[in-house]
């Protein structure tokens, strides 16, 4: 049909892209037949595609014809698209790429429910940006209404306080308990596709709501209440979902926990060894909350495969150094991950369960229709709901999906590995100052510090960096003589001043102002002269500033 005269393309270039864009290499065509680049302005081009035919007045049978039409594009789409961004990988010029989708003919790439679709999506996060429009045709070439079905994305902010709020959508896409899913199902799948990509996984999960649940949903779905499990002791840098007596898992499974060595701070593994050959565990966890170290995934496989045991990796801390490749990846060693989507994934608050492979479950658990034996994978998904949960927090995983997204672009590797160079930088300054640090120092974004030798608890070193301004959280550190409550130490983290654009030169600042507040807390001139210096630096690295200003 003929093209109105308003093309949607024009706005979306208009208004998103640099003026100063050099000539396309590729010419594509939905038809994949050569077609002549429509110049808009200097070196921006559209190209011309007559899709489906619109009828203002269709029979069934010209219906039926226009929806083969468009089913017959869709997946010539889905074969092509992938092999035309190979090519630009393959020419060393993907990261400046931007692929526009366009249409005069209803919702074309975004309608009908069409599964294969979704490889489009797979196939878009993999360069910088992707942009849907179309235009409605109401009568003839008049443009009655211009959507865009996916810009450069608003916010992980904007999503999360976004209206997908007000949808219930009990199940999982295109098997809901409720209707009025489509949208919130794109959601839903583009976070999970983006997601395995990120993370090379070939499962995921995006529903739980926290951390805690997604381990909650993991360890329900390998083990049984009663069995015996092995994770890090809590003042050693574990996690409360580990087997902390205080929480479920202490509660409902024998818990054995292992420990750091005294002198390294790192895993023993020769306790973790001794402690699996004698009680047997049926899962050990791996990963921690306050563990300044890579994770040791091949060696804690090592263990399980001697003694047959499940190995589940949590990951929450360093998501994403692990996206990013600056942190092993646990996908080949693991059974089943575990994640927030916060943290150094800088998401939404949420959880995460993912495999590297999905397989047969080995518990015989088979679909009472067919008799078929069930992937772990919908083992997971009914665990999560409705074994633990009801209705999925929908805004939430749309602001997944936005974080994932932004997380496959090269800018984040620069933004993680920033991370990792303030939390050095910021760790040894603090050895200079004769500080101690739990493992001597950090391979990730955390840095825990003994202040036993700085005469001071964890407890009072929060609450007067607090005052001055700072904030940090009291913890336990290994071998720790004192309770949860006070503590012996500290833990501090990078991701967030990083986010504000603070490098290394503020990270010897902060040391000082730390320093200064924790060899005088009780004075209230240290105080008040910390304050002033700590507005001044956040001042001059603002967090929300188009939303504040």
């Amino acid at each position: 049909g003929p093209h109105p005269p308003y093309d949607p393309t024009q706005e979306y270039l208009d208004k998103y892209l640099d003026k100063d864009l050099p000539e396309p290499i590729l010419d594509y065509d939905l038809d994949t037949q050569p077609t002549p680049l429509r110049k808009l302005r200097e070196n921006h081009y559209s190209l011309d595609h007559d899709g489906v035919v619109h009828l203002l007045n269709p029979t069934k049978e010209q219906l039926h014809r226009q929806r083969a039409h468009y089913y017959a594009n869709v997946s010539m789409i889905d074969n092509q698209v992938g092999s035309i961004i190979d090519g630009l990988e393959k020419r060393g010029i993907l990261d400046n790429t931007v692929i526009i989708f366009t249409s005069d003919h209803g919702d074309s790439l975004n309608d009908h429910g069409h599964s294969q679709k979704w490889n489009m999506y797979e196939q878009s996060v993999r360069v910088p940006a992707i942009v849907y429009c179309h235009g409605l045709v109401a009568e003839g070439n008049k443009v009655s209404e211009l959507v865009s079905l996916m810009d450069f994305g608003p916010t992980i902010l904007e999503m999360a306080g976004g209206v997908m709020t007000n949808k219930y959508a009990e199940g999982y896409p295109g098997k809901r308990y409720y209707g009025g899913c489509e949208h919130v199902d794109e959601a839903e799948n583009l976070a999970r596709d983006r997601a395995k990509m990120l993370f090379n996984a070939e499962y995921v999960n995006v529903q739980p709501h926290s951390g805690s649940q997604a381990n909650m949903a993991a360890l329900f779905t390998f083990i049984k209440t009663g069995d015996t499990i092995m994770g890090l002791d809590l003042a050693h840098g574990g996690h409360l979902t580990h087997g902390s007596p205080v929480n479920f898992s202490g509660k409902l499974f024998n818990v054995v926990s292992y420990h750091v060595d005294r002198e390294t701070g790192r895993v023993n593994f020769d306790e973790v060894r001794k402690l699996a050959k004698e009680y047997k565990p049926k899962l050990i966890i791996c990963g921690g909350s306050a563990y300044p170290r890579h994770i040791e995934f091949e060696d804690f496989k090592a263990v399980v495969d001697e003694i047959g045991a499940f190995l589940m990796a949590d990951i929450a801390h360093p998501a994403g150094l692990v996206a990013t490749g600056l942190h092993p990846s646990p996908m080949p060693y693991c059974d089943v991950v575990t994640t927030t989507t916060h943290k150094t994934l800088r998401g939404p608050r949420g959880g995460m369960i993912m495999m590297g492979k999905d397989r047969e479950n080995p518990f015989g658990v088979v679909a009472p229709k067919s008799g078929r034996v069930k992937n772990m994978s919908e083992l997971i998904d009914t665990m999560v709901m409705p074994g633990i949960q009801g209705g999925p927090l929908m805004h939430i995983i749309a602001a997944k999906a936005v974080a994932f997204g932004e997380a496959l672009q090269p800018s984040f590797k620069d933004y993680t590995s920033q991370i990792v160079q303030n939390a050095q930088t910021l760790a040894e300054a603090f050895l200079n100052k004769d500080y101690h640090l739990v493992s001597g120092g950090t391979d990730t974004h955390v840095i825990l510090i003994d202040l036993t030798n700085k005469e001071i608890t964890g407890k009072a070193a929060e609450k007067a960096l607090e005052k001055a301004g700072i904030t940090v959280n009291k913890n336990m550190v290994p071998f720790d003589e004192r309770s949860p409550f006070i503590t012996s130490g500290i833990r501090i983290g990078t991701p967030a001043i990083t986010t504000r654009g603070m490098k290394e030169d503020q990270m010897l600042i902060i040391c000082d102002l730390i320093d200064q507040v924790i060899s005088d807390p009780e004075n209230d001139d240290v105080i008040s002269n910390v304050i002033s210096i700590v507005k001044e630096l956040c001042d001059s690295f603002p967090l929300y500033d188009d939303l504040l200003n």
